[in-house]
């Protein structure tokens, strides 16, 4: 008929999470998404412009499209790294070009595109998300 139907259901369980646990944020301190915070998730994070990326910077448009940086959480040995990504654009971790691999701390200052961000870091040495599951 063309009509738009909702759908309520009122079952006993709890609604199922699809979403990956949080292990830290990428907030925006300077740029177009000033204010603004990005979940990461474990394993690797790529950052970019497009909606296949885990972390979408859509309004900076200095970032490349597809993979400008990767941000990894290793959940075995709780730790963060940053590595540059496929795009043309450089990124920068404390005013130091990242070129390879690099490991993270929190409040850690990362630039790329027309941005500067700081790890805030939920996961590491003291939380984890395997003590809950």
């Amino acid at each position: 008929d063309g009509k738009t139907i909702g759908f309520f259901s009122m079952g006993t369980s709890a609604p199922q999470n699809d979403s990956e646990p949080v292990v830290g944020w990428l907030v925006c301190v300077k740029g177009k998404h000033f204010g603004e915070s990005f979940q990461l998730a474990a394993g690797r994070n790529a950052v970019g412009r497009c909606m296949s990326n885990k972390v979408v910077l859509h309004k900076d448009n200095a970032v490349s499209r597809e993979k400008h940086v990767w941000i990894t959480y290793d959940p075995k040995g709780r730790s963060f790294f940053i590595q540059p990504g496929e795009g043309s654009g450089l990124t920068y971790l404390n005013g130091d070009i990242v070129m390879e691999f690099k490991k993270l701390k929190a409040m850690d200052k990362i630039e790329f595109g027309e941005g500067m961000y700081l790890l805030i870091p939920l996961c590491g040495e003291d939380f984890s998300w395997e003590a809950y599951m």
